[in-house]
């Protein structure tokens, strides 16, 4: 008999292809449920970790290492909450702006503009240029936090 706690466990649905002659084209998918931590991760980290690329998952790794980075720094616990609560605020504004560049960016595509340069995409120089871009907006970020004092 399921009792009250038990019904609010964290289930995890899964689904992979199979990749065999035999079961080509087939899905499987499966349930389990996870305990409050896995392996001292949390359950909705384990599965947000299952569920987005690693395209997405990279950049949020990143920002936890920074995260982590920033709030570690001072022997003060309320200088590094102080940090924390900086660097938070920042990657909030970071990421407001970068849904309105995606809404404006929308916009233009549905008027029929495209500011893209394709010959600029496959250039190895786009890849350094943007890579270098990211280190300075970590760089930003780690800076602006460490400012905070209390």
């Amino acid at each position: 008999m399921a009792t009250f706690e038990s019904s609010l466990k964290s289930k995890l649905i899964y689904v992979f292809a199979i990749n065999d002659e035999r079961h080509c084209d087939c899905l499987k998918i499966g349930e389990t449920t996870i305990d409050e931590d896995v392996m001292g991760i949390s359950a909705l980290a384990f599965a947000l970790g299952m569920f987005i690329p690693l395209s997405l998952n990279l950049p949020l790794l990143v920002g936890g290492a920074v995260q982590w980075y920033v709030t570690s720094r001072s022997k003060d616990k309320a200088v590094n909450e102080a940090r924390g609560e900086r660097g938070t605020l920042i990657a909030s504004g970071l990421i407001a702006g970068g849904a309105l560049m995606g809404v404006f960016s929308a916009i233009l595509r549905f008027l029929e503009f495209n500011p893209v340069n394709e010959a600029w995409l496959a250039s190895p120089w786009s890849h350094l240029v943007s890579l270098v871009a990211y280190a300075l907006i970590i760089t930003y970020v780690v800076k602006a936090c460490r400012k905070v004092k209390k």
